[in-house]
């Protein structure tokens, strides 16, 4: 059921190889109820297939969110030094891995980038990583 809210709330959906990821905590349990089987328990995020997304888009849709697909990875990306205290970024970040001596994390919005840069991570074209940034944003190399 809809809210009575007038502006809906903006929330960004990545494509990541085969399948479209958000992060996203529901004040209303309808929400959730409605997308509990898109819900990946053990990656605390929503997944679902392209044969899916009408629905699931259609589904935020009626609960006032307003999804935004996005395909450049690149300004939602921050790394941080592997073994430095990251737990608060891994929290808003709907993937993560490591290339180097860095835990890359992609951000699930630009309010969360600018926490985790807070919070002594590194945007990804300020890294020292072997890779170039092109190659690291690239979304069929994220799960």
């Amino acid at each position: 059921m809809p809210s009575f809210d007038v502006n809906p709330k903006k929330l960004i959906v990545f494509k990541l190889a085969d399948k479209y990821v958000f992060k996203q905590y529901f004040d209303q349990k309808q929400v959730f109820t409605d997308l509990s089987s898109y819900y990946n328990n053990s990656k605390y995020r929503f997944e679902f297939t392209e044969p899916e997304k009408q629905s699931v888009l259609e589904t935020l849709r009626e609960h006032n969110y307003q999804p935004e697909l996005v395909k450049e990875l690149k300004p939602y990306i921050v790394g941080k030094k592997r073994y430095t205290k990251h737990a608060s970024i891994l929290k808003n970040s709907v993937s993560q891995r490591m290339i180097g001596d860095y835990n890359l994390f992609l951000m699930k919005d630009t309010f969360s980038v600018e926490r985790a840069l807070e919070e002594d991570a590194e945007q990804l074209d300020k890294l020292e990583i072997e890779r170039t940034a092109e190659e690291v944003s690239d979304p069929d190399k994220w799960k």
